[in-house]
């Protein structure tokens, strides 16, 4: 029987360790505690009730963690939005999610003082928890509804796996509303350590990362690659002291391999791992990263968890064999309940029992899954089909590039064409005649781009990964 984290988490004896850590502030467990206690008893009062839908509307910091956790513990549905949303996907979001009660800053106190909540806590594992928006490839927000099974299925992966305890020390990067806050803020919590919320304007300025860095010296980062390359670009890896940091997890993205390298040559000491999953499942394949030969071009995304079991599909719901491309399939408790569709939960696409994760990959000959692209990556031109992936993977091959985008203009129409956006190595001149000759010798004629753009640095969402939109 699984029992949620947050319930795990209220019920577990602790002390005054830190919990919390922000600017000029500090929140103890027992504080922290008492203070879900008391919110769960104001979101009663609000009106909301077990199965309720609560939208959280408020910038990342205490205030938010202990809303969050409240309603979860309550037994309430709630979905974090993005404080820097505009108007109108909130509208899109509110219109999908239809919550009973919306928590922003203005009906939102940051302190109540009423009765603690004395009454048992729900245990159904199976209720869901949370609904995080994603856009996909077409902008248009998505409800992915989670279970407490399938959160408490990941916490307890995460705790057990990178061996997390009270003295651990997190600085949490990602939003409420992306998938990688989990680890952080929920594991990190659920093993008694303590976690730094940056601001959002703390997280923008890689001075003041370098501050919180040094101050608060984390033992576990996790990241997307785009975030860790900004702060190598700024050398922080290589100015400030980590030797207190045990792991450094990165995932959301492909990390391309010379970055990786670099960043692996400016910390030698802690443990790394690539950790992969779509919000669907959260994560349910890892690889550490013990070396990096030369010739390793892609870093595999690894075994599956333990919760986890893999296959590979073909277009007809076929299992694959060792080697063969295909559709990744997955099943076990922390594959979501389903998406939120005119305010129900329809299940998901299915092989069998195996989720239907829209990411590409192959089994190589050392039993390690290689992703090989997301089914919204592959293109079509003139009835030529090949992976965008494929196209990125060669230009960044190429030398003179740190990261590359490619995307197809007039997508479905005649004139059909590939374009690439780069952003160029540093003390390396842009030459894209030098990029398109390289990219000529591998790629198919159709595949190889009409235009190549050149950017100082890619547009990010507010996840942290390059805004491919």
């Amino acid at each position: 029987m699984v029992t949620p984290f947050i319930t795990r988490y209220l019920e577990k004896i602790s002390d005054d360790h830190p919990a919390l850590l922000w600017t000029e502030g500090e929140r103890s467990h027992l504080d922290l505690k008492r203070r879900i206690r008391q919110r769960m008893t104001w979101l009663s009062q609000q009106g909301v009730s077990q199965g309720d839908r609560v939208a959280l509307h408020l910038p990342k910091g205490p205030l938010s963690v202990e809303c969050l956790l409240a309603g979860m513990a309550l037994g309430c549905v709630v979905t974090p939005i993005d404080p820097k949303a505009p108007d109108g996907r909130v509208k899109s979001i509110l219109k999908e999610v239809l919550p009973a009660l919306m928590l922003n800053a203005d009906n939102t106190p940051d302190q109540v003082e009423d009765e603690i909540w004395q009454d048992d806590l729900p245990q159904d594992k199976d209720a869901p928890a949370l609904i995080l928006m994603t856009s996909g490839s077409t902008g248009t927000p998505k409800g992915i509804v989670l279970s407490h099974e399938n959160i408490t299925t990941f916490v307890d992966w995460s705790v057990r796996t990178f061996n997390l305890g009270p003295k651990d020390r997190f600085v949490s990067l990602a939003p409420f509303h992306f998938d990688l806050s989990m680890l952080d803020v929920y594991a990190g919590l659920l093993a008694g350590g303590t976690v730094y919320l940056p601001t959002e304007k703390e997280i923008a300025f890689p001075g003041s990362m370098a501050k919180i860095f040094d101050t608060h010296r984390p033992t576990v980062l996790y990241a997307v690659p785009s975030m860790l390359q900004i702060f190598q670009r700024f050398r922080l890896f290589d100015k400030l002291d980590f030797s207190d940091l045990r792991w450094l997890l990165f995932a959301g993205e492909v990390f391309p391999m010379d970055a990786l390298r670099q960043l692996r040559a400016s910390l030698a000491e802690p443990r790394m791992a690539n950790l992969f999953g779509p919000t669907e499942t959260n994560v349910f394949c890892w690889h550490e990263v013990c070396d990096l030969p030369g010739d390793l071009e892609q870093l595999p995304i690894g075994q599956a968890c333990d919760h986890a079991q893999v296959k590979i599909f073909g277009d007809q719901g076929q299992e694959l064999a060792q080697g063969k491309t295909g559709e990744i399939g997955v099943s076990g408790p922390s594959v979501m309940l389903g998406y939120l569709e005119d305010g129900e939960v329809k299940s998901p696409e299915r092989y069998d029992d195996y989720f239907r994760t829209g990411d590409f990959g192959y089994i190589d000959e050392h039993g390690l899954l290689q992703f090989a692209g997301r089914r919204d990556d592959m293109a079509k031109i003139r009835g030529i089909r090949f992976s965008l992936k494929e196209v990125e993977a060669l230009a960044l091959a190429e030398g003179s590039c740190s990261q590359a985008v490619a995307i197809i203009h007039n997508k479905g129409q005649l004139d059909a064409q590939t374009v690439l956006h780069v952003v160029t190595a540093q003390d390396i001149s842009f030459n894209p005649d030098q990029i398109k000759s390289y990219l000529a010798k591998h790629l198919p004629h159709e595949a190889c781009p009409a235009t190549i753009h050149q950017h100082f640095e890619f547009p990010y969402t507010s996840n942290g990964k390059i805004d491919r939109l």
